[in-house]
């Protein structure tokens, strides 16, 4: 019998081939299909990886979904020159209407993911798998990524 544990490999490389980058904006999740941006945004979470990302003139010249091998020219992160200037990230998968998304979390954001981690972890619930919801508060000239577990309608109980 295949459980469903024994399918998270498969499902992350699906994943990661057929993700399409959502973009964290100040009002919201920008998806690739709109231009309206979404706040909040309810989605499944697939998996998460660090990652890194070396920006010039705020846009990313090289990248790594594993903080290891760039995807640029596969070449080793520990060796390359520009490491110290590359920005140490979350790659965050998710499904959203049965569409895979890649959302790139730093800093604040990516604080923010590991202490709902820490939410879940605690309530001994796996990230895979799990819904949420994603909101973003607007910092002015970027936005900050805020997760939750949906609440329950109270009329529903």
């Amino acid at each position: 019998m295949v459980s469903i544990e024994n399918l998270a490999p498969m499902r992350e490389i699906i994943a990661s081939v057929c993700s399409r980058y959502a973009t964290l904006a100040p009002k919201g999740i920008v998806l690739p299909s709109s231009s309206t941006p979404y706040n909040p945004l309810s989605a499944t979470i697939v998996t998460y990886k660090p990652a890194r990302t070396r920006y010039l003139n705020k846009k990313p010249v090289c990248r790594s979904l594993n903080g290891i091998r760039s995807l640029h020219d596969n070449a080793p992160c520990v060796s390359c020159d520009y490491r110290r200037t590359c920005t140490p990230q979350i790659a965050l998968e998710i499904h959203y209407r049965a569409i895979p998304f890649r959302i790139m979390l730093a800093y604040t954001s990516a604080k923010n993911f590991l202490d709902f981690l820490r939410t879940l972890h605690l309530n001994n619930r796996n990230v895979e798998n799990t819904f949420v919801e994603i909101s973003v508060l607007d910092r002015g000239k970027w936005g900050e990524a805020k997760f939750a577990l949906p609440n329950i309608d109270k009329n529903n109980r």
